[in-house]
């Protein structure tokens, strides 16, 4: 997901600036920046986009797109 850094809130940690989608989204990664700087690794090779594929959100599954 992209967000514009014009219209987007934003939180601070260890002198970098984050944007986000919403305040629940910030809100969230306030509660424990650690962990969602941590992540997962990434894959080792990503597999091509299917035709229909559709992408969730991980801090809100309602949504749904297709890019």
């Amino acid at each position: 997901m992209s967000v514009d850094p014009e219209t987007a809130v934003s939180a601070e940690f260890q002198g970098r600036v984050f944007h986000f989608c919403c305040e629940g989204c910030r809100d969230k990664f306030v509660a424990d920046p650690e962990g969602y700087l941590a992540g997962s690794p990434a894959p080792a090779q990503r597999a091509t986009d299917a035709p229909g594929t559709i992408w969730t959100c991980p801090m809100h599954p309602e949504i749904r797109l297709d890019e």
